[in-house]
């Protein structure tokens, strides 16, 4: 999924269509939760994420959790056959061509409209398109934009509003959001 992520934010820079964009963000949301299993397929990110990933450093190192911001394989041949166990390579491998395609697919929805000031904690990774749908994942602070948000979980059940006066630095402990993956709708003031 990653893969075709990034191909499409390819095809998008080289002849844009809303298209393109709309279905990128779709396979983004699959990632970090919007499927089958309501989970992430990124290592500590996201709601309730692999917790035994085919990975050597991980498995070695003594520590229980996995190294954090690692994408698995996902499910193979079909959307349903995905297991989180660590002897499964075929669907629980970490692969360095998944992670490449992951961090273009991601860095490709980066834009810059809230700008944190020098020495702020934290980084603002609310990502947004020009379509107004977004994802926050695993984030302690995210900047909120003015205007009002609409939160969705994996399952597409909208679990909070908030209306903003102004764009200002939130943690999710004051949105009242626990750590997971949300898609957002903003409708601007």
């Amino acid at each position: 999924v990653a893969r075709q992520t990034m191909i499409l934010k390819i095809g998008n820079m080289l002849a844009p269509k809303k298209e393109y964009e709309s279905t990128a963000l779709d396979a983004i949301g699959h990632l970090f939760g919007r499927n089958y299993y309501c989970r992430s397929f990124v290592t500590g990110l996201g709601f309730n994420p692999p917790l035994h990933p085919h990975d050597r450093r991980s498995a070695a190192d003594g520590i229980a959790p996995p190294w954090p911001g690692y994408l698995v394989g996902g499910g193979w041949p079909g959307a349903k056959d995905w297991v989180d166990v660590d002897t499964n390579y075929t669907t629980n491998e970490i692969a360095i061509n998944w992670q490449g395609a992951l961090i273009y697919a991601l860095a490709g929805f980066l834009n810059a409209p809230f700008n944190a000031t020098k020495g702020e904690q934290g980084m603002p990774i609310f990502m947004q398109s020009q379509f107004k749908r977004a994802f926050i994942a695993g984030f302690s602070r995210m900047a909120l934009p003015k205007g009002s948000l609409y939160f969705f979980d994996c399952t597409g059940k909208m679990v909070r509003k908030i209306n903003s006066e102004k764009t200002q630095f939130i943690s999710s402990e004051k949105l009242g959001l626990g750590r997971g993956v949300y898609f957002v709708q903003r409708v601007t003031p």
